[in-house]
């Protein structure tokens, strides 16, 4: 087994391979399984976030648009210039939730997260999708 010297390269690749494990579930599709009511709609909320983060640069633009509830048009592009993270555990009431998430520029002209945005989401046909996710 190797071991990382180098702490700066060890720790994103550490986070980049929870994020793919996170983006290998996927936002839904024929694959998906409905979600038991109460026991995973937090991680699942949560998971949300994380595959946008992930999708939005780019190669599969088709996965992050799979996040978001039918009818609301998002420009991957436009998420692409952001990395975002949750800033407060999701809120949620029945088949709605609510999360505060915040961003920063991946360019790093940013370096800091920003919180303060409300990022909304709705259960749909069993699924979580995001109705809401305002940009910085």
């Amino acid at each position: 087994m190797r071991r990382c010297v180098n702490l700066h390269l060890c720790v994103p690749l550490g986070l980049t391979a929870i994020l793919l494990t996170i983006a290998a579930a996927g936002c839904g599709g024929s694959g998906s399984q409905p979600i038991a009511p109460g026991k995973t709609d937090l991680g699942d909320v949560h998971g949300l976030v994380g595959e946008i983060n992930s999708t939005a640069e780019g190669s599969e633009p088709e996965r992050f648009e799979a996040c978001f509830a039918e009818g609301v048009e998002v420009d991957h592009k436009k998420y692409a210039v952001y990395s975002f993270r949750v800033e407060v555990d999701a809120e949620i009431d029945g088949d709605s939730a609510t999360v505060m998430v915040k961003a920063r520029k991946r360019d790093g002209s940013s370096p800091d997260y920003t919180g303060g945005l409300t990022w909304k989401a709705a259960k749909q046909n069993g699924e979580w999708k995001i109705t809401e996710a305002p940009l910085p």
